[in-house]
């Protein structure tokens, strides 16, 4: 079986229900899973009615994670916080899960 590997260190901040409140309202707290995976910038444009506005995207290579993915995750890499926009993609090959692919947006300004 193929693994993926990635050599970009990288974190995923996902929200974690850790308990329920008095009203048994549930409690969250953010929880950093740290991994390998790969990071390729795709494009950057700047905002024409704000100059300092700057929008870059990047396409997010992920390992298989428990639990998958999702759009509303952020990535970390070096300290710099991106954020997944739509679905990440299974990728399988010989029929197994090989990793998740994802578009990430940063905007800066």
């Amino acid at each position: 079986m193929t693994v993926f590997r990635g050599h970009t260190r990288m974190s995923i901040a996902r929200r974690v229900q850790t308990g329920v409140d008095s009203l048994n309202d549930p409690i969250y707290t953010t929880v950093d899973t740290l991994f390998l995976g790969e990071l390729v910038p795709l494009d950057s444009t700047e905002n024409l009615d704000r100059a300092e506005q700057v929008f870059q995207a990047f396409r997010v290579f992920l390992p298989v994670l428990n639990p998958a993915p999702v759009a509303s995750d952020k990535v970390k890499v070096d300290g710099l916080v991106y954020e997944l926009t739509g679905i990440p993609k299974p990728v399988r090959i010989l029929g197994r899960l090989h990793h998740f692919e994802a578009v990430a947006l940063r905007v800066t300004g």
